[in-house]
C-alpha cells in the first residue's frame, strides 16, 4: 500500500521507502553576488581603480587649487595658514642648506591639517546657517577670482606664469574695481556669478563630482 507524505495530490512512494520530510526547507536562493576582486586577488584593493582614482584627483586638486580655497574658506586657512607657521620653525631646525626640506614639511603638515579641517567642515556645514554664511564667503572669494579669468580670456597679457597673473589680480582691490566699472565686463561677471551660485547651491549631480574628486 502506498504513501502519500506530501498529501494525496503530491507525489506518492512505496511503503518500503523512507518517507522524506515534506516540512524540509529548500536551499534558499543566494542573492548575495561574490565581490569583484582586482588583477591582485584582493576585493576592492589598491590594483583596480582605488589608486588611479587618488591620483588623478590629486592631480586635479594640484591643478584646481585655486577654487579649492574659494570653496573651503576654514580649510584652506587652517592648512596655509599652519603651513606658513611651521615652516619658520623648521628652518631653524634644518641647515642652511636644506631649507627646501623646511619648506616641503610645511607643505606636508598643511595639507594633512587640510584634510582633517576638510572633515570638520564637512559636519559644521550639516548647519544651515554656517552653509548659508560660507555660500557668501564663497561667492565672494570666487567672484574676485573670476576677474583675473576673465581678464585672461579676454586675451590679457600674461608676463609670468597664469598663477601670478591671478595671484597679483587678486591682490590689487584697484585692478578688480577698474575691470568691473566697464558695463560690459560689469553684465559678464554678474552672469557668471548667478550661474556659480545655481551650480553650488542647487546643483546636486555637480556637487557629488567635484565631493567624489576630493
Amino acid at each position: 500500500m502506498g504513501t502519500f507524505p506530501w498529501g494525496p495530490h503530491g507525489p506518492q512512494s512505496s511503503a518500503q521507502q523512507v518517507r522524506p520530510n515534506p516540512t524540509a526547507a529548500s536551499p534558499a536562493p543566494a542573492f548575495e553576488q561574490p565581490e569583484s576582486q582586482d588583477p591582485a586577488g584582493t576585493p576592492g584593493g589598491f590594483g583596480g581603480t582605488a589608486l588611479p582614482n587618488i591620483i588623478f584627483s590629486l592631480l586635479c586638486l594640484a591643478i584646481l587649487w585655486i577654487p579649492f580655497v574659494c570653496l573651503y574658506p576654514l580649510t584652506a586657512a587652517a592648512g596655509i595658514g599652519l603651513a606658513l607657521g611651521v615652516i619658520p620653525i623648521f628652518s631653524r631646525m634644518v641647515p642652511p642648506d636644506a631649507l627646501d626640506v623646511a619648506r616641503l614639511g610645511g607643505i606636508l603638515v598643511g595639507a594633512l591639517a587640510a584634510g582633517i579641517m576638510i572633515r570638520m567642515e564637512y559636519r559644521l556645514a550639516q548647519n544651515f546657517g554656517f552653509r548659508l554664511s560660507r555660500h557668501v564667503v564663497r561667492l565672494l572669494l570666487l567672484g574676485v577670482w573670476a576677474v583675473p579669468i576673465m581678464m585672461l580670456a579676454m586675451g590679457a597679457h600674461v608676463p609670468a606664469t597664469t598663477t601670478r597673473f591671478i595671484l597679483a589680480v587678486v591682490s590689487s582691490p584697484a585692478t578688480v574695481v577698474h575691470f568691473l566699472s566697464l558695463p560690459m565686463n560689469l553684465g559678464i561677471w554678474f552672469a557668471v556669478m548667478v550661474g556659480l551660485h545655481f551650480i553650488i547651491w542647487n546643483w546636486g549631480w555637480a556637487r557629488r563630482a567635484w565631493h567624489g574628486r576630493l
